[in-house]
């Protein structure tokens, strides 16, 4: 959680932590698959008639909205394959990044992440 929250590379996770860059690598994988397993098969689909209930005072003017999507990059370290290089490689951002997309309701609760 800290390489994701803090940006922190794995080089400097595993001289924080005083473990090898491999670990920090391992543990990094384990979490993510992890993550994937816990959160991957949960129904994140509110119901139409929920939402609607629970609409904000700021989509007044947009009663029938269900989701509000935002996509994101996040930076990640250059892998040592040029074919993940090109599929990881953002001109955008002019470095090697990790894409996404995110869907939350109008009142804040997470509905959809890309995988």
């Amino acid at each position: 959680m800290t390489h994701l929250s803090l940006g922190l590379k794995q080089k400097d996770l595993a001289h924080w932590f005083s473990i090898h860059q491999s670990t920090v690598s391992r543990i990094i994988i384990s979490w993510a698959n992890f993550l994937y397993c816990l959160l991957g098969s949960a129904r994140i689909w509110i119901p139409r008639e929920t939402v609607k209930a629970h609409l904000p005072p700021e989509f007044k003017d947009y009663p029938d909205t269900q989701i509000v999507i935002d996509c994101t990059e996040l930076r990640c370290q250059t892998p040592s394959s040029l074919l993940l290089q090109s599929e990881v490689f953002s001109s955008y951002k002019s470095h090697c990044t990790f894409k996404g997309m995110l869907g939350t309701s109008p009142h804040g609760a997470v509905t959809f992440m890309s995988s």
